[in-house]
């Protein structure tokens, strides 16, 4: 996950430090993930000097003027920087925040599923997609949020803490999906 900003006060970073930063990143990864429309555009005017692929997070709330500019955006860079875009993820915990009804986010995941042939999801916490299954009809994978440190797991547990929750939550006894 990357922000291109500097700071608490967020202060956007120029293009050669994010560029930097991409090249450090792809060190270590094959993606980077962003969470809005707009960090996703700086990441991919500066991610050409790494095979860094990109997975573009928009940022869904309760504002849907906000939220169909997100899609417009997304819609003009899948345009040009397309290949480079490994996944669109519609939303970030937006049912968990209540900004949005499963039916909303419903139709703007299949909104960009239409206008798109990148792999579509959105991001939530195990509960969320166990409590709407729904949701799993509208998407090409599924984007869980197992998150120790949101729920003050000690370092030491974090490994097993992931374990318990994706056993427990997320798969049946065999492995597969609940």
């Amino acid at each position: 996950s990357y922000t291109p900003y500097r700071g608490f006060e967020k202060a956007l970073k120029s293009d050669q430090e994010i560029a930097d930063d991409m090249k450090t990143i792809a060190q270590i990864s094959r993606k980077v993930r962003t969470y809005a429309i707009a960090d996703a555009k700086h990441v991919l005017e500066n991610v050409k000097d790494t095979k860094l692929k990109v997975d573009v997070g928009l940022w869904l709330s309760t504002d849907k003027n906000a939220n169909e500019s997100e899609l417009e955006t997304l819609f003009e860079l899948t345009k040009v920087y397309g290949p480079r875009i490994s996944s669109i993820i519609v939303g970030n915990e937006v049912l968990l925040r209540a900004d949005l009804t499963p039916e909303e986010l419903f139709e703007y995941i299949d909104r960009v599923s239409v206008r798109t042939r990148i792999p579509v999801t959105t991001a939530e916490v195990q509960h969320v997609w166990l409590n709407n299954t729904e949701l799993a009809n509208h998407v090409d994978f599924i984007c869980v949020h197992i998150l120790p440190y949101w729920e003050k797991v000690p370092i030491e547990r974090t490994l097993a803490f992931t374990k318990e929750k994706y056993d427990n939550e997320v798969c049946d006894k065999e492995g597969d999906w609940k």
